[in-house]
């Protein structure tokens, strides 16, 4: 039975390896895990800013499908017309 070797990225792409690569090599980072926690960091600071956007945004209500044809018609027009 043949093993696959397998990539120590642990599933980051390359372009994404490239990047940390290039950050850590510029000093903007001690290491490449010190990029990772910041980069989760950052997510989880803007996913728990749009949980708290979404909440207080209200009540959600049913969501009308012919309005909202409408709208992006005019929206879609408005748009036509500014060029």
């Amino acid at each position: 039975m043949t093993m696959k070797k397998q990539d120590k990225s642990n599933g980051v792409q390359k372009s994404g390896r490239k990047e940390t690569f290039i950050s850590v090599s510029m000093g903007e980072y001690q290491s490449a895990s010190d990029y990772f926690r910041d980069l989760i960091k950052h997510d989880l600071e803007e996913t728990e800013r749009l949980l708290v956007e979404g909440v207080e945004s209200g009540t959600a209500r049913p969501l009308d499908m012919v309005e909202l044809k409408k709208r992006a018609q005019t929206l879609f027009n408005q748009g036509k017309h500014s060029r």
